[in-house]
């Protein structure tokens, strides 16, 4: 499948709007390594300069992604059987479980008082393919 076609079955999938949903899309095969994996989310959601690689600037632009402009986000995983394989299970798991609370967050905003004055309330999406 190539990216469109990805992007066209993650719209009708989960019933979102092309016009402001943003699909971001990274291959497996690329992301076998957290590293890997930080790198290539950073690329796909067009992290600002600022971006540190490490663990909590991951997590803080995840939960902002205000210069993307849209109203719902989807990481799209292709080849997803390689997703952090060789990295330890338990890591794998931690890291699913992050991305998971990445997704409530948005569904859930406000998440504290003040929020909802810079985010709003987003589906956030991942689809394993």
């Amino acid at each position: 499948m190539n990216n469109q076609e990805i992007k066209e079955r993650v719209f009708i999938q989960y019933q979102l709007n092309p016009t402001t949903t943003y699909v971001g899309i990274i291959a497996g095969n690329k992301i076998q390594v957290l590293k890997n994996f930080m790198k290539e989310v950073s690329n796909a959601f067009k992290f600002p300069n600022y971006y540190s690689g490490n663990m909590n600037s991951f997590l803080e632009l995840m939960n902002d992604l205000s210069w993307l402009d849209a109203n719902d986000y989807v990481l799209a995983i292709t080849d997803s059987q390689n997703f952090l394989k060789n990295e330890s299970e338990i890591d794998c798991i931690e890291i699913k479980g992050i991305l998971n609370k990445i997704s409530k967050e948005w569904i859930n905003v406000p998440n504290y008082e003040g929020e909802s004055e810079f985010r709003k309330n987003s589906r956030f999406i991942i689809d394993y393919m």
